[in-house]
């Protein structure tokens, strides 16, 4: 009797896959799935195949090629006798093996052929950073089919699915983390996966989709930046919670409200802070807004204005809330009230990131 581990067949099936997706990618092409079918499929091929070569019988190969599939869905070990004297015995048991190519075939798959969304997130023609990389570390086998989650979920893994390296440890099949653990929802983190030392795939705002950049600066010019590798397959901690931040529909120009437009706009310091405005009567209840006499103006604001087609000074003035209040639909009294029915309505669209 000879004993095959059936990791070994595999990992050896799992690289063709990779070798061949890779040739797919290159071409333009969409790559195979990788999929219980199809490794069942080319589990049973390799059968037949090595049955004919050995006395013809492709009929008892498929047979114990399906028994292996099974075997390899349960994580048992089975007892395969193929149609020869030699009796073959799979006893290494396990699930499909974890795969850095096929994870990285994911994102290049996509590159350039999806467009990036905080709320429609879950594909097929949409994603952001961190549920591309849920999606990518799944087809590579280091998450379970249904893992889903966001930066904080990601740094929660540090320690049993990521252990943290240096930048200068980083290779291929690594995956950074911009943020502060505990607060980096939001634009206040964002994620990706490295090709090498000095390139790295990520769906992100700036190109609308996945592409690949060279620069660290696109992990972000204000977050912290981690590096981690991934140190195992299967389960994890898993939350489904979303990149973005979900405005509470209060009806008050808060700083949570201030920051989710600076992110729709993507404007640069989103710090939910709308800096150098004017205080008078009808702009004091923006709670978000710093008040001084430089008539400096935000940057947020002149995004606003320039969104909604009027002179754009930056200042939230009676002009621009009344333009506001007519683009949401509300009653244009050039006023926002301490609970505003505006403030209420731009919040929801916010949270449909749909102005």
């Amino acid at each position: 009797m000879k004993t095959i581990d059936k990791g070994t067949l595999t990992r050896t099936i799992l690289l063709w896959l990779a070798i061949l997706n890779q040739v797919l990618t290159a071409l333009g092409k969409n790559p195979l799935p990788l999929d219980d079918n199809t490794v069942s499929t080319l589990i049973t091929a390799v059968f037949a195949l090595l049955a004919w070569w050995r006395n013809n019988d492709f009929t008892h190969a498929a047979k114990k090629g399906t028994e292996l599939t099974k075997s390899l869905k349960n994580g048992d070990s089975v007892q395969v006798v193929k149609a020869s004297d030699a009796d073959h015995e799979f006893t290494e048991g396990g699930r499909m093996m974890s795969s850095i190519e096929n994870m990285i075939a994911w994102m290049q798959a996509r590159k350039g052929k999806v467009t990036y969304s905080m709320t429609s997130r879950m594909g097929p023609t949409s994603y952001d950073c961190s549920s591309s990389v849920f999606f990518a570390m799944i087809a590579g086998g280091f998450l379970s089919v249904g893992s889903m989650g966001n930066t904080e979920t990601l740094f929660g893994m540090s320690g049993t699915k990521l252990k943290e390296i240096s930048r200068g440890e980083v290779q291929r099949g690594d995956i950074f983390i911009s943020g502060t653990p505990g607060g980096s929802a939001g634009s206040d983190g964002h994620t990706g996966i490295f090709l090498s030392n000095g390139s790295f795939i990520h769906c992100s705002y700036t190109h609308n989709g996945i592409a690949i950049d060279t620069n660290d600066a696109y992990m972000s010019t204000r977050l912290p930046h981690h590096f981690y590798r991934i140190v195992g397959s299967g389960s994890a901690n898993t939350d489904d919670k979303p990149q973005m931040v979900t405005l509470n529909l209060d009806g008050q120009f808060g700083n949570a409200t201030a920051k989710r437009l600076q992110e729709y706009f993507d404007t640069a310091g989103k710090d939910g802070v709308i800096s150098h405005q004017y205080k008078q009567t009808f702009n004091q209840n923006i709670y978000a807004a710093q008040f001084d006499s430089s008539l400096t103006g935000s940057n947020v604001v002149k995004a606003l204005q320039r969104f909604l087609g009027i002179g754009q000074d930056g200042l939230f003035g009676q002009a621009t809330i009344k333009a506001l209040q007519k683009h949401l639909g509300t009653t244009q009294d050039g006023i926002i009230s301490p609970v505003s029915d505006s403030v209420r309505e731009l919040q929801r669209r916010l949270n449909a990131n749909k102005l």
